[in-house]
């Protein structure tokens, strides 16, 4: 009766945070906020809505507030503003910290990012049509929020903190993240990032049949460890030692560009992302339930292990300095 008890009730919990999942993605690429362009008003509601959901669960902010304001005057501006808003102020992330438990690990943490803004409105012969972002990235912003409601109720398992992003400003060249990180390079806390993580179109599980993590190499072992995870969730993933393609970029770049462990997290390009037709009813919630308990999964497996580090090896395209030849190469 008690086996019969627990699965019925792991079966309610999981159906919850697909409820949940669907409710975010459902909100965030809703015609209301008009395909949440980087710094509309439309893309603060949006982040209203996303500081909700971290107030109601109880996580704190990283920094003095919730909302992280900054502007697109180059890296260092970004980094000094405070959370108090001026007319000039026009994107924000929000950032939250769930702190970890050992007394030396603690001051370390794991960080997972996903920008929320999408591509707003845009005109054709046809009309205006809403880029509403669906996959790209209401279902990456909808995971995260979910793995810091699970790393909540599991907090006691951490030892590393873990930080958890929201980035404004991604699709106008990855502004939102080049500020979190200089800011956090600014107060001296970029070093103690252990591994940063961007959860980027992860919504088409299904039809995509695997989850992809780029990056592997960036950590020793670490197909092994994303494999061992994922076979705990009977998940199918494929891992990319590197990323490598330079005509494409996510959020992970400020960070790797610093040496930085890196893990590029997707379900690939399958979904009609950038396209009109990029629509919350499309997504594939059961799989992004099960990505959602993976990176939770992952999180608290990293967080715990005292020997994790870098593998010291960085992708070419993440080197601060390329050769010229090199570059030639490699593209």
């Amino acid at each position: 009766a008690l086996i019969v008890s627990l699965i019925a009730n792991s079966a309610i919990m999981a159906q919850n945070q697909i409820n949940r999942l669907k409710a975010h993605v459902y909100y965030l690429a809703s015609d209301e906020l008009r395909g949440r362009k980087a710094g509309s008003e439309d893309a603060h509601k949006a982040s209203l809505y996303l500081v909700e959901q971290y107030q109601q669960m109880g996580t704190q902010p990283l920094f003095d507030s919730y909302l992280m304001p900054f502007d697109t005057k180059g890296p260092e501006a970004a980094a000094m503003l405070t959370s108090e808003f001026t007319a000039n102020d026009h994107y924000r992330n929000i950032v939250v910290i769930i702190p970890g438990n050992d007394p030396v690990l603690k001051n370390e943490y794991i960080l997972l990012g996903a920008h929320y803004d999408h591509l707003g409105i845009k005109n054709s012969k046809e009309g205006d049509n809403i880029y509403n972002g669906a996959d790209d990235n209401a279902s990456g912003s909808a995971a995260v929020v979910e793995v810091a409601r699970q790393l909540m109720a599991r907090q006691s398992a951490l030892k590393r903190s873990v930080v958890i992003a929201n980035f404004d400003a991604e699709e106008i060249g990855l502004v939102g993240s080049n500020a979190l990180m200089s800011r956090l390079k600014n107060e001296g806390r970029l070093d103690q990032c252990r591994l940063m993580m961007s959860i980027d179109m992860v919504g088409w599980l299904r039809q995509s049949g695997h989850l992809i993590l780029e990056g592997s190499g960036t950590i020793p072992h670490g197909s092994r460890i994303l494999e061992e995870v994922a076979d705990r969730h009977n998940l199918n993933i494929r891992t990319k030692s590197f990323e490598k393609s330079v005509f494409t970029a996510t959020d992970t770049e400020p960070f790797a560009s610093h040496q930085i462990p890196t893990l590029a997290v997707t379900t690939g390009l399958k979904s009609p992302y950038h396209k009109p037709g990029d629509e919350a009813q499309l997504i594939d919630y059961e799989g992004l339930s099960t990505i959602t308990d993976y990176l939770a999964d992952l999180a608290v497996t990293l967080s715990a292990d005292p020997d994790f580090r870098s593998s010291g090896r960085v992708a070419n395209k993440h080197k601060d300095k390329l050769p010229l030849i090199e570059i030639g190469l490699v593209l």
